[in-house]
């Protein structure tokens, strides 16, 4: 059973806001109730599958795919009502139904759509939306029409009948016009002459002339002057009409019991359908209130455990960021080698809104909310909560706040475990220091030993001191700037904090006699450790500013070895280029004399001087082989710094482009043999080796006309250092992305900037498998989440 303690710690932790704002984004009753209402799940399946739903419904909200249900009422009391045999609801209760099934039929239909069919949301609920809903709905549009009126037309005889009370009207008022000139002329009327009393018209009579006017008396006015009279000569016409307006009523009230009969009969499809409304209303809100504070789903566990990345609290973060202000995130682990951690530090120094922050967080996302986190955080599960914040005196059960706390720590120990979260702030405070921080220390110690997680906040020396010692307790600070003397709100793990208590007490304006006495009466060992701590803390922030300079330094070293690399490769590499056009020229010029001696042996008739040429020339046939072999040799070399793909001479097939190495000539393969391809090069045709060619692109296509000139290798300062992908289609993005990476290849450009949204991760993907072609990039990142996160890609050559 999950325990929260005490009654009231949602409110003490601000976890009511949080559901008061959720709250507020519901259509519905039901929906706005359970919000109200949430508690931490305890099962990790049924926790899982929550958060994963008002994950991907937050997800399509920030890519553009949303639905929004109009507002709606329960109509559970009155599906209650047609349980019974041949009740007839009432024309307001059915159009409760209709405009609930307007929203069912509307939410099937948007999440049917292609993008959605695979989804949880369309798969476990939406598609069991039962099509009878569907019918049902038509026939209540064919009944009402949108505003609620019932139509002239439902059904033939309604249609007739209004037809006939129509034509009534019509004889009532040419008979009226009758009569009513009939007394006029006799000027027995009083201007207007005519007016309309409970819906009929009446005469306009004088007082005085008002027994000379038969009919029925229906009103008088105020002054008593002018008297309303129905005249005698109507109430025949008036009597049909009303029997006409009987059988319209009859009429309705049988197609109100028609439709009561099929709602009855259809009673559990349409309570199906209004209960996976009121849920997706519930995630809807959680979806709406995750894009107000930028909410992310962490990693999840099914045992306890915390490792928050860039954590905020989320009611300050709605705040501050309204009024412009920045919101200073926090890291915090928490695990089984130490599930405590005692945060010390200045006044008004964020200790308390840490604890909060640390506390709403779990509560939301343990009750199915996103939380302002990094999405690499992890978060697991606990199933009990404990809070002790604040003054608790209590005037009805005569406790004093340190009573209270008491009284509070007494349930911890007895309830709390293993699987329990504790909160407690400025433990040991409201009464003697000297034995409230030994008690604070027992029960502390307590906790710790029955395995219990949590944050503690103090200021007492000892538990500093404590938590120092104890492996399984975790020491932290809220950093001060002792300088200005203000507090920075950033949370330090890893070492206590000062209260600051001296510095604080000088900024607010208190004599310096004052200061100084009471630092001598605080006593030089224990103000001699405080000025300790602050010195430890002012030391590691200039620490943390010379590693960040010497991080950036080491950055630009790597990058210039990187750098060099690169030269010295290319170096080698046009060197083993340049030995080889050297063998080949020397290989190509023996083959020339050995032709050219070829062909004086033939004109040799002397056998003498035949054999010396003979021997001359295996010589030279000698020489030939041995530079071939070196040329082979430096080939192969040349080849393997290329960096050519895995398996790319066994994988050349026909039609594909490739590249002959020694002229830079683009071909197509038109056969491919053991060793050799064919290449179809414009109109030519030719035979080389496998060994000879490259990878290559299809060239494009040559136009007849003027040329124009242009400079292959851009200046870095006119190729673009970023390229926006978002939008396009994935051939458009794989084009697009090719030339932009090639232009900057050429200009030798270090870094890019990629922006291809989160969305799907289609075009994240292909991002990736596009720079994997690219042999040159040293890196590949992404920014932290407020610079674009994983919706943009960094490179670096």
């Amino acid at each position: 059973m999950m325990t929260i303690y005490p009654d009231t710690l949602y409110t003490d932790l601000e976890f009511d806001q949080i559901l008061e704002l959720a709250a507020s984004y519901t259509r519905g009753p039901i929906a706005r109730r359970r919000i109200l209402n949430s508690v931490p799940y305890r099962k990790f399946s049924l926790w899982e599958e929550e958060l994963n739903r008002v994950h991907d419904l937050t997800q399509w909200k920030r890519e553009g795919v949303t639905h929004k249900p109009a507002e709606y009422e329960d109509i559970l009391p009155i599906l209650d009502k047609v349980k019974i045999a041949n009740y007839s609801l009432d024309i307001e209760e059915v159009l409760k139904i209709r405009y609930v099934l307007d929203e069912v039929v509307a939410l099937r239909k948007w999440s049917g759509q292609k993008e959605l069919l695979d989804s949880s949301l369309y798969i476990h609920f939406t598609s069991r939306i039962a099509p009878e809903i569907d019918r049902l709905k038509q026939d209540l549009d064919r009944l009402f029409y949108p505003d609620g009126n019932i139509r002239e037309d439902a059904s033939p005889d309604l249609k007739r009948l209004f037809k006939r009370l129509g034509s009534q009207e019509k004889n009532i008022s040419a008979a009226f016009q009758q009569v009513m000139q009939k007394y006029r002329s006799r000027n027995l009327l009083t201007e207007p002459f005519e007016s309309y009393k409970n819906g009929k018209q009446v005469l306009c009579v004088a007082a005085e002339n008002k027994r000379n006017v038969k009919g029925l008396i229906q009103d008088e006015s105020g002054t008593g002057q002018t008297v309303y009279i129905e005249p005698d000569e109507m109430s025949p016409l008036y009597h049909v009409m009303a029997e006409v307006k009987s059988d319209i009523r009859q009429e309705i009230n049988r197609l109100i019991q028609s439709v009561s009969a099929d709602i009855r009969r259809l009673k559990f499809e349409i309570q199906e359908g209004f209960l996976i409304l009121s849920g997706y209303d519930v995630w809807n809100a959680k979806a709406e209130l995750a894009l107000l504070i930028e909410g992310q789903l962490p990693g999840l566990r099914e045992v306890p455990h915390l490792d928050w990345k860039q954590a905020y609290h989320p009611l300050l973060k709605i705040q501050h960021e309204r009024v412009g202000k920045k919101v200073v995130p926090f890291d915090l682990t928490l695990d089984k080698s130490q599930p405590l951690m005692m945060v010390s530090g200045p006044n008004a120094g964020g200790k308390s809104v840490l604890l909060k922050a640390v506390a709403i967080n779990q509560l939301m996302l343990q009750s199915g909310f996103l939380i302002p986190v990094d999405p690499g955080s992890v978060s697991g599960m606990f199933q009990g909560f404990f809070a002790d914040i604040g003054d608790q005196q209590s005037l009805e059960e005569d406790l004093s706040t340190y009573s209270s706390h008491l009284l509070n720590m007494k349930v911890f120990l007895d309830r709390a475990d293993h699987k329990s979260l504790v909160f407690m702030d400025e433990l040991g405070g409201g009464t003697d220091p000297q034995y409230g921080g030994a008690i604070s220390e027992s029960i502390l110690k307590r906790l710790t030993d029955r395995g219990v997680w949590g944050v503690v906040t103090t200021h007492y020396f000892n538990l500093k001191m404590f938590a120092d010692k104890h492996p399984r307790i975790g020491n932290a600070a809220m950093s001060f700037d002792k300088k200005n003397l203000e507090p920075t709100y950033r949370f330090i793990p890893g070492k206590p904090g000062s209260s600051f208590a001296f510095e604080i007490a000088r900024k607010s304006g208190l004599p310096n006699k004052v200061i100084q006495y009471a630092r001598n009466k605080a006593g030089k060992n224990k103000w001699a450790i405080e000025e300790m701590l602050v010195n430890l803390e002012n030391e590691k922030n200039e620490l943390r500013k010379k590693e960040k300079e010497l991080q950036n330094t080491r950055k630009q070293l790597d990058q210039m070895m990187k750098n060099n690399k690169v030269l010295s490769d290319e170096l080698t590499y046009q060197r083993k280029k340049w030995k080889k056009n050297k063998k080949l020229e020397s290989h190509n010029r023996k083959e020339s004399d050995r032709k050219w001696l070829r062909e004086k042996i033939r004109e040799l008739e002397d056998k003498e001087a035949l054999a010396q040429a003979r021997k001359l020339e295996a010589d030279m046939q000698e020489e030939k082989k041995e530079l071939a072999s070196e040329i082979d040799q430096i080939d192969q070399n040349l080849t393997r710094m290329e960096k050519i793909p895995k398996d790319f001479f066994k994988t050349l097939k026909v039609g594909d482009f490739v590249k002959y190495k020694e002229g830079d000539i683009t071909g197509k393969i038109t056969s491919v043999q053991k060793n050799k391809v064919e290449l179809q090069v414009g109109g030519i045709r030719m035979n080389v080796k496998k060994k000879d060619v490259r990878p290559g692109k299809e060239p494009l296509p040559v136009q007849t006309g003027k040329s124009i000139g242009t400079d292959l290798r851009k200046k870095k300062t006119e190729v673009q250092h970023k390229i926006d992908i978002r939008g396009y289609s994935m051939m458009e993005a794989e084009k697009e992305l090719q030339n932009f990476l090639d232009e900057a290849t050429i200009a030798n450009v270090s870094e890019l900037r990629i922006l291809h949204g989160k969305g799907s991760g289609v075009l994240r993907t292909l991002v990736k498998d596009k720079l994997r072609e690219y042999s040159h990039v040293r890196e590949v990142s992404h920014p932290p989440r407020e610079q674009g996160g994983d919706g943009v890609t960094l490179v670096k050559f």
